[in-house]
């Protein structure tokens, strides 16, 4: 017998279901992952514009900055793979994730900007791989731990915009930066020395 294509009434009665468990104190009996739209580079460029005075990152990503829609799957890289079992990965430490991950991997790049997958970008940081994909441990962890939890999961494919620090800098700044600090402002700081 084939298998019932689920449709938004499916979801609908998901959502529901979830709901009055959580609302009964009960553990819901699965995880509920909500999927939707991307959000738009257009809303992405409008919280950057009312945020540019509120330090020079805006400003330079938007001067700057590369696109990047969605994330590729951890599991089509090996190295990835082993990376992610040898290191305790969790939410927000994406500047920790990605700099340790780029460190040791030198043909990976080191991304810092703003993601977005709800209304409102976040400041973040990310890998793109040499085939121009991007890697997210950060966002593996809190999807994988949401699901473990049976909490609700989004599974609308983040949009990146950003600036890449190059891998020469990398170290150095990390050597110098608290574990999971920004170093795109750093980098440009000392780009902007050396220019005078």
């Amino acid at each position: 017998m084939a298998k019932k294509k689920r449709d938004h009434w499916d979801e609908m009665h998901d959502a529901i279901e979830h709901a009055l468990d959580t609302m009964m104190g009960r553990t819901p009996k699965k995880a509920l992952i909500i999927e939707g739209p991307m959000r738009s580079k257009k809303n992405m460029l409008f919280w950057l514009k009312r945020w540019k005075n509120d330090g020079p990152v805006p400003k330079l990503v938007m001067a700057q900055g590369t696109w990047f829609e969605g994330r590729a799957n951890i599991d089509d890289y090996p190295s990835a793979v082993k990376w992610r079992k040898e290191h305790r990965l969790r939410g927000g430490q994406c500047f920790q994730n990605a700099r340790q991950f780029c460190l040791a991997h030198p043909k990976a790049r080191y991304f810092e900007g703003f993601y977005q997958i709800f209304e409102t970008p976040d400041d973040h940081a990310w890998v793109v791989m040499e085939d121009g994909r991007v890697l997210d441990f950060t966002h593996e962890a809190v999807i994988r731990k949401l699901k473990k939890e049976k909490k609700e999961v989004r599974t609308t494919p983040p949009l990146y915009f950003g600036v890449e620090v190059p891998q020469k800098s990398l170290a150095d700044l990390h050597a110098s930066t608290a574990r999971n600090k920004p170093v795109l402002e750093l980098y440009h700081a000392s780009l902007n020395q050396r220019r005078k």
